[in-house]
């Protein structure tokens, strides 16, 4: 679960945000949000997310979309990711 983390953030912040906001009119901001749309459709079909959760996903991943790109960077995206993970094997686990 948390190693995921890596290979989702080089699919969504490293390859799809920046071939989206090249397609986008609105730049890095459409690149992060068509790349936060697709994310959490994934993460409803592939990790099963409760629906009422799914806009929490969105904006993380909205978030870490423009930071990505901003920035050029996914060191702090795949970091964060890391941690969420974590995070959430470690209360489930509690």
């Amino acid at each position: 679960t948390v190693i995921i983390s890596i290979p989702e953030e080089l699919l969504f912040r490293g390859w799809l945000a920046p071939w989206m906001g090249n397609l986008s009119k609105l730049g890095y901001v459409g690149g992060a949000v068509g790349s936060a749309f697709i994310g959490m459709v994934y993460h409803f079909y592939v990790y099963a997310t409760q629906p009422e959760a799914l806009i929490v996903v969105f904006l993380a991943f909205f978030i870490q979309g423009l930071a990505a790109l901003k920035t050029g960077r996914l060191s702090t995206t795949i970091g964060t990711h890391l941690g969420n993970n974590l995070f959430s094997i470690m209360r489930h686990l509690i």
